[in-house]
């Protein structure tokens, strides 16, 4: 494709419209550098342009990164870890009387799809049962197929939805697969590639939420459109029964079910990223279901609709709200407007907050952090005459919790369990009973390292905590800090470091390498609730920099680090947060990894899926907004004459979510005006990890590589340490 800008900015237009994005604003110019190849060439995902650029910086990061020697090294700590820990625990998918999985081998890189025995697995055994070979799928038919996730009737019924992605993306084909045939259905149900929400309506019938054509997408990219497809007919038959605005996020379907059998069937339009209306369908016609638009409904259970507010509810007429943000509620399902009759299941208060929900057989399981440490607690249901019953739940150890999914046939919720310095433990809850059932092993050895929880004082007073892991001194050392802070998520303990499926990486690449490793709470994450989350949203993003900034210098007011030997890392939203971080503090680093990330927050709503962020960022095309979103940006305050600290970004052509031209852009202008800058970026894996783990370990390599190389090397080990 030519370059579109050499026809001026209405080519430009054309080109971003064509390219999933539509209104592009003007970029507001900071200095002379004009990056090359052409912002336009490099939004072009596979031009041949930016395939060219991505492979010489490809080769560029690979080659000035490190001694060779110390880069393989670094590589295969990394491939093995990763080898090791793919073989220790299944990755769960539950419906009701059966697990399925996805396991990955050298035999087998993409993986094979397959069922799990379940009584095996809680006796502590893995009996795989393989149903489907992605490598040998995608052989047969030329793609690279990769498992994004799958959606199974209840057992007995044999049949489930499978979604794949041919570049680990965010868009999937569906195709139906018969368990007890081993097989695809022959003439069953089978979609495109596309953005989709695919449910369940019966065993012949379909929600399906897609795209349709034109129209048929909001401007965030996602389905405007509900469909109910019934098997034998062809989808385009299949009637429209919602449709959502255009300016919407997206909408789509969902199935509640009771204990008892009971079926509400919901039809959903999300107007913003933290908002979402629901109409009851009863395969005829649609009522709005009157809960506020910030609630999250979680389910149905003994007649009840479980609700967590996102911000205060209050009956209608009444001033003030007598439930607050972060409550959790059981409300009448046939009247959940009459709050007189709702039950307070959970109330936050400061340093306790909901962190999930899950329902079982005649019970709830909650997970509620305490000062960033999860707790479980069980709630044995009510029918409304008599109070729920609450216990606590003893976890063994302080930890993170995640929901893996439930079972409600079998009354099990499969959980994981995991620390800094502790290896992820399969546990299944039955109950008010936590029963592990597999150890991962340990991937580096955790006796010269300790994990202390402490709290900076940010900008305007507020008390910001953070984890700091790493040796049992007070000398100044290398320090890295992983950090995301927004969309309400939660960084808590994790034996990967970060919230990557990369466990013990860390721990070998840089905790037996003698660094320090630090991981905050910052405002715009969701540690002490939806208030916690909601004090960084639109024009107050900025305290989520202050917070990370605060962190910084306490560690080194502490004498714990120093500037030159104190890095900073985010993915996503974290990549923007580092990127604002060093155009505010240009020399305040030693070095900066940025992955997957926003950059350009002037046209963010243009690119893919960002239009769907507005909530969570402000509308650029409002001029308020945009004030100060050009206050930040990175991309956009990027300037001629300033130091920049080493820089290291990673992407993936694949990512549908967020385009990979912020990541290109902010490397060429960055190359143009002659900081230190590296990018890497891979074909496949999407907004995630790559796809084979080979990459995975070669990403981890030249990033870990990259800090040692520019923070310096670290004073020994204490005495005994590994």
């Amino acid at each position: 494709m030519a370059n579109p800008l050499a026809k001026g900015p209405l080519a430009l237009s054309l080109f971003l419209v064509l390219a999933g994005c539509s209104d592009p604003a003007p970029p507001a110019r900071s200095g002379n550098a004009v990056p090359s190849p052409s912002e336009a060439e490099l939004a072009e995902v596979s031009g041949a342009a930016a395939k060219a650029w991505v492979r010489g910086e490809r080769a560029r990061a690979e080659g000035e990164t490190a001694p060779p020697e110390a880069l393989a090294q670094r590589y295969g700590k990394a491939l093995e870890a990763l080898e090791r820990y793919a073989d220790a625990l299944p990755k769960l998918g539950l419906s009701e009387g059966r697990i399925t999985t996805l396991e990955k081998s050298q035999a087998h890189p993409r993986g094979r799809w397959g069922l799990l025995k379940g009584p095996a697995l809680r006796a502590g055994e893995r009996v795989f049962i393989p149903l489907l070979d992605l490598d040998a799928l995608s052989t047969a038919e030329g793609e690279n197929w990769t498992y994004h996730h799958s959606s199974c009737l209840p057992a007995p019924e044999t049949r489930c939805l499978l979604f794949l992605s041919p570049d680990g993306g965010d868009a999937t084909v569906l195709r139906e697969f018969d368990i007890a045939d081993g097989a695809f259905v022959t003439d069953g149900f089978r979609l495109p590639k596309g953005k989709m929400t695919v449910r369940w309506a019966g065993p012949d019938a379909l929600y399906v939420a897609t795209d349709r054509g034109p129209s048929s997408l909001t401007s965030s990219g996602y389905a405007r459109q509900v469909a109910f497809w019934t098997r034998g007919t062809a989808f385009p038959e299949a009637p429209v029964i919602h449709e959502a605005e255009e300016s919407s996020v997206r909408a789509y379907a969902r199935r509640l079910e009771d204990d008892d059998g009971t079926v509400l069937d919901l039809l959903v339009e999300v107007p913003s990223f933290f908002e979402a209306n629901f109409w009851r369908w009863d395969g005829a016609a649609k009522t709005p279901l009157p809960l506020p638009s910030t609630a999250r409904l979680h389910g149905l259970l003994s007649g009840q609709l479980i609700v967590e507010l996102r911000r205060p509810w209050s009956a209608q007429g009444e001033v003030e709200a007598p439930y607050p943000a972060g409550t959790l509620l059981a409300v009448p399902s046939e009247s959940p407007e009459a709050l007189s009759a709702a039950t307070v299941l959970f109330a936050p208060s400061r340093g306790r907050a909901l962190e999930d929900v899950a329902l079982g057989q005649g019970q709830l399981w909650l997970h509620v952090l305490d000062e960033g440490i999860s707790t479980l607690e069980s709630l044995s249901a009510s029918d409304g005459t008599a109070s729920w019953t609450r216990k606590a739940i003893d976890l063994g150890h302080a930890g993170a919790l995640a929901f893996l999914g439930t079972d409600r046939s079998q009354n099990a919720l499969w959980v994981t369990h995991e620390g800094f310095l502790s290896p992820p433990t399969l546990a299944q809850v039955s109950g008010s009973t936590f029963s592990p059932a597999l150890q991962a092993p340990a991937l580096f050895d955790a006796k010269a390292f300790t994990v202390e929880r402490r709290q900076a004082r940010s900008a305007d007073g507020t008390a910001v905590p953070y984890w700091l892991v790493g040796p049992k001194d007070d000398l100044p050392r290398p320090t890295h800090l992983f950090a995301y802070g927004g969309f309400a998520n939660t960084l808590m303990p994790s034996y990967a470091g970060t919230y990557e499926a990369t466990p013990g990486v860390y721990g070998r690449l840089w905790l037996e390498e003698g660094g320090r490793f630090v991981v905050p709470n910052l405002r715009g994450g969701g540690l002490f609730g939806p208030a916690w989350h909601q004090a960084a949203l639109g024009p107050n993003r900025i305290k989520s920099f202050e917070d990370l900034e605060a962190v910084v210098d306490d560690l080194t007011a502490a004498g714990l680090t120093t500037p030159a030997q104190m890095s900073i890392e985010g993915r996503s939203n974290g990549g923007l947060l580092v990127f604002a971080a060093l155009t505010r503090r240009p020399q305040g680093y030693g070095a900066i990894i940025s992955g997957v990330p926003l950059a350009d927050m002037l046209r963010y709503h243009t690119l893919l899926a960002g239009a769907s962020w507005i909530g969570e960022y402000g509308d650029p095309r409002d001029p308020e907004a945009r004030a100060w979103l050009e206050a930040y940006s990175p991309y956009q305050q990027l300037q001629e004459g300033k130091r920049y600290a080493p820089t290291f970004i990673y992407g993936s052509a694949g990512d549908d979510r967020v385009h990979p031209a912020h990541g290109r852009w902010m490397a060429a202008k960055l190359k143009a005006l002659g900081a230190p800058v590296w990018y890497w970026e891979t074909e496949d894996g999407g907004h995630g990890n790559p796809v084979r783990r080979e990459d995975l370990a070669q990403r981890l390599a030249l990033t870990y590589t990259h800090l040692w190389k520019h923070l310096g090397a670290a004073p020994p080990l204490p005495e005994g340490a590994p």
